[in-house]
């Protein structure tokens, strides 16, 4: 019975459909033109770039925010992020969550095929990565194998250049790093690359990457490289430990190297102060000397110039009394006489004070440790003599022993 009344309803419903087709299609569509006029409406988010097609052939680049084109078919609109950084890796692929979790289902470690040991050059760079020894491994200039990983860094510049010059962007910078990092390694030997052209030759091969994508199209394909980066670079697993060993006796070889440079540096530079501190102590030595006998001579013409002329003032006023005496009547040869003679006595004078007191000078500098008495009159009788003894001898011996202090 209840079968019987289903049946009945569902043919109820039919017939009314039936009945109504025409506003029922017409509801319908309505409804999809409605929704097909949504197309004209075109959402850009911050920081995105939306590139307007008009039947394929870009049109427009719409700016963040809401604008209103023709609906699909008739124009697209491709929205990207020209600011985000994107990065390809060359010579390995990073590993997913879900293919961690794959590996270790089935029992495999997180470490990629091929990966070294704990005291090799990829220890520290080999978990959550799959090694592509295609890519990775690499030939260098004396015929040795190695192994390099590498990331390189860019941005969309060029939002049209991007989107319709080439189909696959991150494919052909893979490809244009890998080729030239193979011609560059093939440039070098494979110990310098170990060792001291690692850095030279991040630089190099990022700067013939720039040109190289520039030039595989007329005027690039819209994206600018920001950076290459070498994450790894190692000997092929068969050999790393060997190289290992060699590269522990060129470190050892530097640190012996670097030693004796800083001995003979240190050497060098004590040596240059000791050679300054003597040339300085002879340079004030000898101005020293110079001083001195700067000094010397000048004391010497200063006690010849006294001893054998007077002074302008004492000239001066001889000059005065001869003109002076001159116009009081007197002779012109007596006066000049007179003048001449009392110059002379002076000169004597001055020269007999001036030799006494330099020999005076000259006992007092000898004998400084000595007592002295310097009796300085005329008129002492006899003859004068200088007594070169020493002071002790000549005190009486003292009848008195000598006081001696008790001990406590």
């Amino acid at each position: 019975m209840a079968q019987f009344s289903c049946v009945e309803s569902s043919c109820a419903v039919l017939h009314q459909v039936g009945d109504r087709w025409k506003p029922i299609t017409a509801s319908l569509i309505g409804i999809g033109f409605l929704g097909w006029l949504t197309t004209c409406f075109a959402t850009v988010a911050n920081g995105e770039v939306g590139i307007t097609q008009r039947f394929g052939k870009a049109v427009a680049d719409l700016e963040p925010g809401l604008h209103i084109r023709w609906p699909w078919p008739v124009e697209t609109v491709t929205r990207l992020r020209p600011g985000d950084v994107r990065m390809v890796e060359v010579g390995f692929r990073t590993l997913s969550q879900e293919q961690l979790q794959r590996r270790a289902a089935v029992g495999e470690t997180r470490k990629p095929v091929g990966s070294a040991t704990s005291n090799t050059w990829t220890s520290g760079h080999a978990d959550g990565i799959a090694r592509l020894s295609d890519e990775a491994v690499m030939i260098t200039g004396d015929s040795d194998l190695v192994e390099i990983l590498a990331t390189v860094r860019y941005h969309v510049s060029e939002p049209r250049k991007f989107i319709f010059a080439i189909r696959d962007p991150d494919g052909l910078i893979r490809s244009t790093a890998e080729s030239v990092l193979r011609e560059l390694v093939a440039g070098q030997r494979f110990q310098e690359l170990l060792t001291v052209k690692r850095a030279e030759l991040e630089q190099d091969s990022l700067q013939l990457l720039r040109k190289r994508l520039v030039a595989i199209a007329p005027g690039g394909i819209g994206v600018a490289v920001d950076g290459l980066t070498l994450h790894d670079l190692h000997p092929p697993p068969e050999v790393v430990n060997s190289y290992h060993a060699v590269a522990k006796a060129i470190q050892e070889r530097d640190r012996v190297i670097n030693e004796a440079e800083a001995d003979a540096m240190r050497l060098k530079r004590r040596s240059a102060e000791e050679t300054e501190r003597i040339l300085k102590r002879a340079d004030a030595e000898a101005h020293a000397l110079r001083e001195a006998a700067k000094a010397d001579r000048d004391a010497f013409l200063a006690w010849h110039a006294i001893r054998s002329r007077l002074a302008a003032a004492e000239e001066t006023a001889l000059a005065a009394e001869r003109e002076r005496r001159l116009k009081a009547g007197e002779s012109q040869t007596l006066v000049d006489k007179e003048l001449d003679d009392r110059r002379k006595k002076i000169l004597t004078e001055r020269r007999f004070l001036i030799e006494n007191r330099l020999a005076v000078q000259a006992v007092v500098d000898v004998l400084k440790l000595r007592d002295k008495v310097l009796i300085d009159t005329a008129d002492v009788p006899g003859r004068r003599h200088l007594f070169l003894v020493d002071p002790d001898l000549l005190r009486l011996p003292s009848l008195v022993p000598p006081r001696q202090d008790k001990e406590p």
